[in-house]
């Protein structure tokens, strides 16, 4: 009775064994603890197959007496023993045969579950290398990002000098209020030998010049947007720099933001197309051209070469505006660039 209750939990622990593939497979939790637990059972299945045969040898110890003693001349009662002894002796033996069967396949499992836990460490693995990319990347196009915003500042006395050069008729107008003690001082014969003195003396009355009426900055909007249908970016974009320094608040900054970041795509200076783009999201996050922003500034860094950056951005956008169109455009470009570098 003690050798059928070892068999039959020989059995259940098998038959958990068996199953414990596909709990891995389906579940693919508490990977080391259910590690724990298979070695666990492996060790209690050795002991119990020691004892098993421990218990055989003192069962043949036991026959081989009493077939001695039958040899010897023993009453028919002890022959009826020693052959239901026989028997029982030969149900050992399939027992131990069946339980050998069973250990080949219990390793053979055991080996099986081993390859299936190495294989989802290495998923893990590489799940955490991807992770760490990803960050690495945003924190390697952040710097960019930042090194040409310092750029930009670096550049932009000799970008806002070009509106010095148009602004003379403005000169020429803010003159005869002035009065009639300048005719002979003649500003005109300082500009040769100091051409920037003027841009200096000009340049706050261009921004400061009140407006004309209520519509002044919708009227300087719709003016540097057509200009910018004409293909004229260099003059679209002083106009739009000036109605963001004019009215910082007005509800359409934000565009004329954007508006300067496609004139840079325009002209393929994907650089500085990038900064501005960014600077729309920073500064005017709630505006609508946020989307597209973000989807424009993907499109310049893989313009530049740089998929893995281009991919990042596209991702992040799907996230944020999932039922924008920017994000329909942004899956398309993810499909068509199927093979982008990771």
């Amino acid at each position: 009775m003690l050798y059928m209750n070892k068999l039959n939990r020989l059995k259940v622990i098998f038959s958990l064994l068996l199953l414990l593939p596909l709990i891995y497979l389906q579940g693919c939790v508490a990977v080391t603890s259910d590690y724990d637990t298979l070695k666990s059972d492996v060790n209690i299945l050795k002991k119990d197959i020691y004892e098993t045969k421990v218990s055989l040898q003192e069962l043949k110890k036991q026959i081989d007496e009493i077939g001695f003693i039958a040899r010897q001349g023993g009453t028919e009662q002890t022959k009826a023993f020693t052959e239901s002894q026989i028997t029982l002796f030969n149900k050992l033996n399939a027992i131990t045969a069946e339980l050998t069967e069973l250990r080949a396949r219990f390793e053979e499992q055991r080996h099986f579950v081993e390859k299936n836990l190495n294989e989802l460490k290495q998923a893990d693995e590489r799940g955490q290398s991807k992770i760490e990319n990803i960050e690495i990347t945003m924190r390697d196009l952040q710097k960019r990002i930042d090194g040409l915003e310092s750029q930009i500042k670096a550049l932009r006395p000799t970008v806002t000098s070009p509106p010095t050069v148009t602004s003379p008729p403005t000169e020429q107008r803010e003159l005869p209020p002035a009065g009639t003690p300048q005719p002979p001082q003649t500003v005109r014969p300082a500009a040769p030998s100091q051409p920037q003195a003027p841009a200096q003396a000009e340049t706050p009355s261009t921004v400061t010049s009140p407006p004309k009426g209520t519509d002044e900055p919708k009227l300087l909007y719709d003016r540097a947007r057509e200009l910018f249908k004409e293909k004229k970016y260099s003059e679209a974009r002083r106009l739009f720099e000036e109605f963001i320094k004019k009215y910082p608040d007005y509800r359409l900054a934000g565009n004329c933001r954007f508006w300067i970041a496609e004139s840079y795509y325009a002209e393929k200076n994907y650089e500085d197309a990038i900064l501005n783009y960014e600077k729309v999201i920073k500064d005017y996050p709630s505006n609508e051209k946020v989307p597209s922003a973000y989807l424009k500034q993907a499109y310049a860094f893989i313009e530049l070469g740089d998929y893995k950056t281009g991919k990042v951005i596209l991702q992040k956008l799907i996230e944020k505006y999932p039922h924008s169109e920017e994000a329909k455009a942004a899956k398309e470009k993810l499909a068509e660039r199927g093979k982008l570098k990771r």
